[in-house]
């Protein structure tokens, strides 16, 4: 009983230690997007999450604990944090004054990776808070990691499972003779991040590195002279096809045509995602059952998918999620008569790394109009194009951009959040309960 009582005390204890002490505040807003990590297979291990609590547009200063504990207190328990890191493990950041209050503690160890801030500084309580960690069975990783600093973090090293090593800031040569042959010896896995080509990917696999951080996946590989596998060609000028006729019977015979798209379009619509009572048995009739909008949205999400099933899922998932996003905030916009459109313009954004060209080559396969089309330029300032660029700093946490574009369109971030929330939770629900 005594145990008990011992227990519950600490909980509360922490728990008023972050809603009152660091906090300050009965309700929290805040914005977290997710960064993707890969292993050696292209699988994804975790999501590390960017996260920008209630602080205003242009405020300078950052509190590493009041960021931490918005989003402990936002992921784990105002939501619910397997929709934010769909079952995989989330790498959240921990400053020392958080360490030493023992806060990793109040989170599933099987949840996080406890990632130690490169600026925390090592005492006798942050080494204590490590090991009991370590003990417990957490695992630990260590953010931002130079040589220089062997000496300053000797003392947790021991604890410490995961390296993290900025891959644009040290120098590649330092890497594989210190970093990695003083460290290789200690059982400990390297993660590269900010990895943002493929050439960095490759590069970081023959140093030795075990996961990787960035948007590398994202990028095209391109090899000059390369062309359009003609299976992809004819995927894409199926696309076409079908998101261009409202003829369902012509639809019906493009659809016909590819057993496999047949098939699985088949188990689409008779799937409990749509929950139909009677079992549906020909094409033509699951295209008239979807209607238009929504068979332009699921074919062309089966012919990608084939066309990607030689990238890595987190592309298709990316792709998903983009498109949803900028469907709901097309919607928020006032375009919901063009959502359709919206959406694929932003599955399409994915395209150049799923056909390894670059996307103004593969633009006239496009099924979309010219103003969507044109949104696809860097410089472009139309509203489709800043739903594009939103997304893609959202994605990427960088809030400042984003919130510049949210202001302009006059959106609250807030909302934005949800609705991309609402974007992963679909996403999901695609890639998981519907099989390709």
């Amino acid at each position: 009983m005594k145990t008990l009582t011992v227990f519950l005390f600490k909980f509360v204890q922490k728990c008023t230690y972050i809603l009152f002490f660091k906090l300050g505040v009965s309700k929290i807003n805040i914005l977290i997007a997710r960064q993707p990590i890969f292993d050696k297979k292209m699988r994804v291990y975790g999501y590390e999450l960017l996260y920008r609590g209630s602080m205003k547009r242009g405020e300078a200063s950052f509190d590493g604990d009041r960021a931490t504990s918005e989003v402990i207190l936002n992921s784990f328990y105002n939501n619910d944090i397997d929709t934010i890191i769909g079952g995989k493990r989330a790498f959240i950041n921990f400053t020392d004054n958080l360490l030493k209050e023992d806060i990793p503690q109040m989170l599933l160890k099987d949840k996080v990776i406890i990632e130690v801030l490169e600026n925390v500084q090592v005492d006798d309580v942050v080494v204590e808070a490590c090991q009991s960690l370590k003990n417990t069975g957490y695992i630990l990783a260590l953010d931002d990691f130079v040589f220089e600093n062997l000496r300053l973090f000797n003392r947790i090293l021991p604890y410490v499972d995961i390296i993290k090593v900025d891959f644009l800031e040290t120098n590649f040569c330092d890497v594989k003779k210190t970093i990695m042959k003083a460290l290789s010896q200690k059982n400990k896995r390297f993660l590269a991040e900010k990895v943002e080509t493929q050439e960095q990917y490759k590069l970081a696999l023959e140093l030795g590195f075990d996961l990787f951080q960035g948007y590398f996946f994202e990028k095209p590989y391109i090899i000059v002279g390369k062309d359009i596998e003609p299976y992809k060609l004819s995927y894409m000028q199926m696309i076409k096809e079908v998101t261009e006729t409202q003829d369902f019977d012509k639809m019906s015979e493009i659809v016909t045509h590819d057993v496999a798209l047949s098939y699985k379009l088949l188990r689409l619509i008779n799937s409990p995602f749509y929950g139909r009572g009677n079992k549906i048995k020909s094409a033509k009739q699951a295209l008239v059952m979807l209607g238009l909008d929504e068979v332009k949205k699921w074919v062309t999400l089966l012919m990608l998918k084939e066309s990607g099933k030689d990238k890595p899922d987190e592309v298709m998932r990316i792709s998903l999620i983009r498109g949803k996003f900028a469907e709901n905030i097309s919607e928020m916009l006032g375009y919901e008569n063009r959502k359709s459109e919206i959406f694929l313009m932003g599955l399409f954004s994915t395209l150049d790394a799923i056909l390894d060209k670059p996307l103004e080559e593969v633009i006239q396969f496009l099924p979309l109009e010219k103003d969507i089309i044109e949104a696809y330029a860097i410089e472009s300032n139309s509203v489709f194009g800043k739903i594009l660029k939103v997304i893609k700093f959202y994605e990427k946490g960088k809030w400042s951009e984003c919130d510049v574009i949210l202001e302009e369109c006059g959106l609250d971030p807030f909302l934005v959040s949800a609705k991309f929330f609402d974007a992963i939770i679909w996403a999901d629900e695609v890639m998981d309960n519907i099989s390709f």
